[in-house]
């Protein structure tokens, strides 16, 4: 999930039911065969401009109709983010790719007459309200006359930081898929396998987590052992709750917890990057668990490793104890 797409759901955003029911999302350009053997942006761009030659500007380069057909076809990998619009609901739903790009020449879907083929597959995974104005509004998702694009990253953070609502009530939510990357229950952490393949695990997990609809990763959070296991392995590593960290970043909406300030960048998943921290640390017996999580900044994160302050303790705690 390193990236955020956007796939406009048919010409007036009705074919969104079929993309949450089929696990998919799709676009046309019906003039277009399989693209599945094309390999770069200059073998697909020829085949544009031999194809669609309406499609080119005036100094004969393609329109911005072939940047549409490179993000879709060559540039989304399954783990990226997307997102389209339903906009009989007024909400956005998200999820994950989780296969390469696929032609699908028998009963595809269709917009304005045209046939929908060529498809992303996608679990889906929650919704976030949309509104008509106010900060909700995500006004680069309304965008008519764009079918498929990379949103900018304060886009895709205001999604992924606005609060979500599961998909379990759409009439057309399908069971999530298995092979879909999902994170794995702490009880599978590779505790064998040396602290470095831990802790790429656990990273990798709490990045999984943190796509989780809120009512389910707060469950998760909610049920962590707050007594985390101790690893020696050239020093101690602590299989660390990864939905735990997870929701303490997802209640810090990119804003650190410490100095107030939002995150000082964002990370290739596009989102604010915060990192989670145990107010009283696990090498001190802290507990693992929601009472004693937060989210910093880098420097915060390293301040409160370097300097130790009581009273930076004390803030921290009291941050946790005005949560909703």
């Amino acid at each position: 999930m390193e990236s955020m797409l956007f796939v406009r759901a048919g010409n007036g955003n009705e074919l969104v039911d079929d993309f949450v029911r089929s696990g998919l999302v799709a676009v046309g350009w019906s003039k277009f065969g399989d693209l599945s053997s094309v390999k770069s942006a200059a073998d697909l761009e020829r085949m544009l401009l031999r194809t669609y030659p309406d499609g080119v500007n005036a100094s004969g380069r393609p329109a911005k109709l072939y940047a549409e057909i490179v993000h879709f076809a060559l540039e989304a990998k399954p783990g990226d983010l997307v997102v389209t619009a339903d906009g009989r609901r007024r909400r956005l739903i998200v999820g994950m790719i989780d296969g390469p790009y696929e032609f699908r020449p028998e009963q595809p879907l269709s917009s304005g007459g045209e046939p929908y083929r060529h498809t992303l597959p996608v679990s889906w995974t929650f919704a976030v309200a949309r509104d008509k104005e106010g900060p909700q509004s995500f006004p680069e998702t309304r965008q008519r006359r764009k079918t498929a694009f990379w949103l900018g990253s304060d886009t895709a953070s205001a999604i992924m930081s606005a609060p979500r609502m599961s998909l379990a009530a759409h009439p057309e939510a399908p069971p999530r898929k298995s092979a879909a990357p999902y994170p794995q229950p702490m009880a599978e952490a590779p505790v064998a396998n040396g602290a470095d393949a831990l802790q790429a695990w656990l990273d990798q997990n709490e990045r999984l987590a943190e796509v989780l609809p809120s009512e389910e990763l707060a469950a998760r959070a909610a049920a962590a052992n707050p007594n985390p296991r101790r690893v020696e392995s050239n020093g101690a590593t602590f299989v660390r709750d990864s939905f735990v960290a997870a929701f303490a970043k997802q209640l810090a909406r990119g804003v650190c917890d410490l100095c107030a300030q939002p995150a000082p960048f964002h990370s290739m998943n596009r989102r604010p990057y915060l990192e989670s921290h145990h107010v009283q640390w696990l090498s001190r017996d802290g507990r693992d668990a929601l009472d004693n999580a937060v989210a910093l900044c880098p420097n915060c994160h390293r301040r409160m490793h370097v300097r130790d302050e009581q009273a930076d303790i004390e803030k921290l705690q009291r941050k946790i104890a005005a949560r909703p």
